[in-house]
């Protein structure tokens, strides 16, 4: 709901400086010694504490990667694994 009322306000959040694309290639060269590395390729921007973080990960069941990354500056924040092992 607070989305629709920062869009009904004109308050948008700031445009992202990654493109989704680069947010995959980024979080591949970050997990490349990992098996599931070549797996990511779902990419969603989302707002944490005030600041734009992409979430990359694969569309996969079972065993997924995660990597978490500041839109801002391109930074890993982390890489986890999720799911079964």
């Amino acid at each position: 709901m607070s989305r629709l009322r920062q869009w009904l306000a004109g308050d948008r959040p700031a445009a992202p400086r990654l493109t989704a694309q680069q947010a995959v290639d980024l979080a591949r060269a970050a997990a490349a010694s990992h098996a599931l590395a070549h797996t990511l390729r779902l990419a969603t921007l989302r707002t944490d504490a005030g600041r734009l973080v992409w979430d990359v990960g694969s569309d996969g069941i079972g065993r997924t990667l995660l990597v978490t990354l500041a839109d801002a500056t391109g930074e890993v924040l982390s890489i986890r694994e999720l799911g079964l092992r």
